[in-house]
């Protein structure tokens, strides 16, 4: 990749800019109809069904690394490697990804009954387990492309057609399928990943003119010789993510599982929307970096952390309304879990930046160990702690795993330069406010008014705080519209 003059730079910031407003943008909408769904979701179906549904997805998600090697997560850094033929080092992988998913299938095939039973499986949800692996990997192939790309139209889209459109569907269908609606739940989730895959195969690389077979097995072997060494982080991510929901569903029953699952829903969604504008980021990030321009990011990276603390505080405040109006009065334990997994997403999206550092200095092994380590800790502590303490003991756990997980990455990166690069005072103190304000927020959750005069100083705050850099990008963002 040739490097940028000061021109380019500005465009492609711009660009970046445009696409992470784009996502947010849909990021929005979905919460707020995905939100709305979620309380008809709770309505259809029984706790059962939504746990059900809840692990299938969990456990497709953690065979999808296994299977493939986990070869799309090497997507991002290499498009920035070979830029100059893109479409042929996007057809290695996804032809890689088709492969390697159909062999799974043909194996796996004299072992149907025994992995049926091991992951709680029907006969139709087993084959479907492989159309959706393929959809899924696919997919995650697309969707870096075309955010690497700032294709801000599309990613748009796709979010939207994962989002709320696929939660509607899910209702749909599981309205449609009255004796097996976790049966119709899945297919509503899976449907907007096969449509872009479909798209993405069929309108896209397949019309294009396809790279030699040596030069496929060149970027296949180049993309498994980085994630190999990545495949313990990603398969712990997973584990941190998506332990305490299996656990909870064999410790505690998929009832347990289906109420923490809705907690787990609304308690990530200001991370969903962070992971999207962390997604036009880090491509950005790998280009400054590649340049030595560690000043855009010192600068950006302490906006994102602002704007971190205002989603997760903004959430909390408002979780005991969207609870109380939004489900079930079965569901409304989630008020006191809701908070500190907020937190505990927070914490993960601070790891994202450890995690960009470590990814561009080859570093994937470090990645891996620190991810190991925070996995280990949460199995260990869930196992130990669930059955004595309850299903609820889960979110503190799991804040105290990506504290393990954060810490161990800053302690590391010490050696990486990591104060260079980004603001390590402003990460910090951010980190301290939020554990305070999430407890806080457990205990002040019946008092409204608090609540919210609370969440008006922390706007203000940070309004005033970040004056100078919200003004400069909504001038570059008209600027960039009016173009």
């Amino acid at each position: 990749m040739k490097r940028m003059n000061r021109k380019e730079r500005i465009t492609d910031s711009q660009k970046t800019l445009h696409t992470a407003f784009s996502n947010t943008i849909a990021n929005v909408i979905s919460l707020v109809i995905g939100t709305l769904v979620v309380s008809v979701t709770t309505r259809v179906m029984s706790q059962d069904d939504v746990g059900t549904a809840a692990t299938f997805l969990a456990n497709r998600n953690t065979i999808a690394i296994l299977v493939t090697f986990s070869i799309y997560a090497y997507v991002n850094r290499g498009l920035v490697l070979h830029d100059e033929d893109k479409i042929g080092f996007l057809q290695s992988v996804a032809y890689f990804c088709i492969l390697i998913i159909f062999a799974a299938f043909i194996i796996a095939l004299p072992f149907k009954q025994q992995l049926m039973n091991l992951l709680s499986l029907d006969p139709f949800l087993y084959y479907w387990l492989f159309i959706s692996l393929l959809s899924y990997t696919v997919f995650l192939v697309a969707d870096y492309y075309c955010i690497y790309s700032n294709k801000s139209g599309l990613v748009f889209w796709i979010v939207i057609a994962t989002g709320p459109i696929g939660q509607i569907l899910s209702v749909i269908f599981a309205v449609l399928m009255p004796s097996n609606k976790y049966i119709g739940r899945v297919l509503g989730l899976d449907a907007a990943y096969v449509l872009v895959t479909l798209i993405f195969l069929i309108g896209f690389l397949f019309k294009q003119k396809r790279p030699s077979w040596r030069k496929c097995l060149k970027y296949i072997q180049e993309s498994l010789s980085f994630t190999l060494p990545l495949l313990p982080h990603l398969l712990s991510q997973m584990l941190l993510t998506q332990c305490d929901l299996i656990l909870i569903s064999y410790l505690c029953g998929t009832d347990k599982s289906g109420i923490y699952s809705m907690g787990h829903t609304v308690g990530n969604l200001a991370f969903t929307v962070m992971t999207q504008i962390m997604c036009a980021w880090s491509p950005w990030a790998y280009r400054r970096m590649k340049e030595n321009q560690y000043a855009p990011i010192k600068y950006g990276s302490e906006f994102l952390m602002a704007l971190g603390v205002f989603l997760s505080c903004g959430l909390i405040t408002v979780s005991p309304e969207l609870v109380h109006l939004m489900l079930p009065s079965s569901y409304a334990v989630t008020t006191s879990i809701i908070p500190m997994l907020v937190f505990a997403m927070y914490l993960q999206f601070l790891f994202t930046l450890v995690y960009d550092l470590e990814y561009f200095r080859k570093k994937p092994h470090w990645i891996a160990l620190q991810s190991s380590i925070a996995a280990a800790s949460n199995v260990v502590l869930n196992i130990l702690i669930i059955p004595i303490a309850g299903y609820q003991s889960a979110c503190y756990l799991t804040c105290i795993s990506y504290a393990i997980l954060l810490l161990t990455g800053l302690g590391m990166t010490r050696k990486l330069d990591f104060k260079s690069i980004y603001n390590s005072r402003a990460l910090l103190f951010s980190i301290i406010f939020m554990g305070c304000y999430s407890l806080l927020g457990i205990s002040i959750e019946n008092n409204f008014v608090i609540r919210y005069l609370l969440m008006i100083v922390v706007t203000c705050f940070l309004l005033f705080r970040y004056r100078n850099i919200l003004n400069s990008q909504l001038r570059e963002l008209m600027r960039s519209n009016g173009q």
